[in-house]
C-alpha cells in the first residue's frame, strides 16, 4: 500500500471537500446503540463529573505492547479530556466515548478538514478509535459502527471519511471492511507540493458516507460493494 504515492487514482479524491464550517456543535449529539451501550460526546459536564475517573480507567485499558504498536502516541490524560472538550467547541475534533453499562471503555476520534489542513496538509476528514484491551474483540466497536456511520451522514453531514490502520491490525482492518471502507492509495492535499508524515505500515482506508443508504437494521453501498450491497445488524 503505497501511501506515500499520492493522487494516482482520480476516484479516490472526495468529490466534495469541506473546507470553512465542518461541523455545527448542536449535531454532535448522543446516541443509544443498546440498553447498556452508548456513544456520548464528550463535554465539559462529563469531564468536570467523572472525568479524573474516565481519565484513570481508559488509561490503564491502552497501557499494553498491541496498543502502542497500533496507536502510537495515544495517551488519556485528564489533560488530555480536557484538550478534546476545547477541540469540540474549536471546530477540530469530535470525539465520543465509548461507555458500557455506565463505564467508559473505548473512545471515536474524528478530526475534520480545518484540523488536518493545518497539522497534515490533508483538507479531508480522519477518524481513528479505540475500545480498552480487556474488552476487545467483544464486537463493542462493530456494535457501534452502524450509529457511528449515520452520525458522520446524516447529523454531522460528512461526505468522505478516512481511517489509518496499521498493517498487522486486522481486527480493525475487518471492522473498516464490513462497514464500507476500502482501501486507497492516494489522498487528496491541500498544497500539493507539500506531503504529509504517514507512519511505516499504515494503510488508508476511505468510506463514501454520502453514498450510504439506511434502512430498518440495514446499511446499503451498492457502489462499492455490487455482490453484496446490503449489510444487515
Amino acid at each position: 500500500m503505497g501511501l506515500r504515492d499520492l493522487f494516482k487514482k482520480k476516484d479516490d479524491l472526495p468529490k466534495k471537500t469541506e473546507v470553512i464550517e465542518d461541523y455545527k456543535l448542536e449535531n454532535i449529539i448522543y446516541r443509544k446503540i443498546n440498553d447498556v451501550l452508548w456513544l456520548q460526546p464528550y463535554d465539559a459536564e462529563r469531564l468536570f463529573t467523572v472525568g479524573e475517573i474516565d481519565a484513570q480507567l481508559l488509561s490503564a485499558g491502552i497501557d499494553d505492547e498491541e496498543t502502542k504498536k497500533f496507536l502510537p502516541g495515544l495517551t488519556v490524560s485528564k489533560d488530555d479530556l480536557k484538550k478534546r472538550v476545547f477541540a469540540v467547541e474549536a471546530g477540530v475534533r469530535i470525539s465520543y466515548l465509548i461507555t458500557l453499562n455506565k463505564m467508559p471503555v473505548g473512545m471515536i476520534n474524528l478530526d475534520p478538514p480545518k484540523a488536518n489542513r493545518v497539522q497534515h496538509n490533508m483538507p479531508i476528514w480522519t477518524m481513528d478509535y479505540f475500545v480498552i484491551n480487556s474488552l476487545r474483540n467483544k464486537g463493542i466497536m462493530t456494535d457501534c459502527f452502524p450509529a457511528l456511520l449515520k452520525l458522520m451522514a446524516k447529523n454531522i453531514g460528512i461526505n468522505e471519511i478516512y481511517a489509518w490502520v496499521h498493517e498487522d491490525n486486522t481486527i480493525s482492518i475487518g471492522i473498516l471492511e464490513k462497514f464500507f471502507f476500502r482501501t486507497v492509495n492516494s489522498i487528496p492535499l491541500h498544497d500539493s507540493s507539500k506531503r504529509p508524515i504517514i507512519a511505516p505500515h499504515f494503510m488508508a482506508f476511505k468510506c463514501p458516507l454520502n453514498e450510504l443508504v439506511f434502512g430498518d437494521g440495514q446499511i446499503r453501498c451498492p457502489s462499492y460493494w455490487a455482490d453484496k450491497p446490503t449489510l444487515v445488524y
